[in-house]
């Protein structure tokens, strides 16, 4: 890499610096574990190396038998309301932050580009969860529970939640609130599809 390329697009450079990784990729998850986040992959690979599967859709088989990919886009919107829902922690007792310094950012120019990119995903995920939080709480109590349930499975991986009250109708519940938020989700240009392409002959 020559000198020049420190002040080309800061876009292309961190494009460049992420090509190869799983950075991007539907699949990735974030796990804590004894108190650190990791990075892992919902297929099950290996996480870091981009494989075959980066970015793809799964197959309907697959999806059926695991029930934790996103499968459309209303899937991977709903997630990224989830995680940045997930971050929000209620400010009890004493202010985190004094009034005449609360506003002080530091400076980027130490972050690496991981870091940066971090920070950016985290940013447009939180662009999205404040959109989709009024959809969200606009669903009856039914269509929620579905919605959370689904959610958190698809966080952690595996199969591992169960809807509290209407374990027997969890599937048709979550595909229900999907129909419901479709058409509100496309007005705010969150989605490509008025009309699920899964009814499509």
């Amino acid at each position: 890499m020559t000198r020049l390329s420190e002040f080309s697009d800061p876009a292309k450079i961190l494009e460049d610096h992420q090509a190869g990784t799983c950075k991007g990729c539907p699949h990735e998850r974030s796990e804590r574990f004894f108190g650190a986040d990791h990075k892992t992959c919902a297929l099950g690979a290996p996480h870091g190396s981009r494989c075959e599967n980066y970015g793809k859709r799964q197959s309907m088989n697959i999806l059926d038998l695991c029930g934790v990919i996103p499968k459309d886009d209303i899937d991977a919107v709903l997630l990224d309301w989830y995680e940045w829902s997930e971050t929000y922690t209620p400010a009890v007792g004493y202010r985190t932050a004094d009034a005449s310094c609360r506003e002080y950012r530091s400076s980027r120019q130490w972050m690496t580009y991981d870091e940066l990119g971090e920070q950016v995903d985290a940013n447009l995920r939180a662009e999205v969860g404040k959109v989709v939080e009024p959809l969200v709480l606009a669903l009856g109590v039914r269509h929620r529970i579905a919605v959370s349930t689904a959610m958190r499975n698809m966080v952690t991986g595996s199969t591992v939640w169960k809807n509290p009250r209407y374990p027997e109708t969890q599937d048709g519940d979550y595909a229900a609130a999907k129909d419901l938020m479709r058409p509100q989700l496309y007005a705010k240009g969150l989605i490509k599809a008025l009309v699920n392409p899964a009814r499509i002959l």
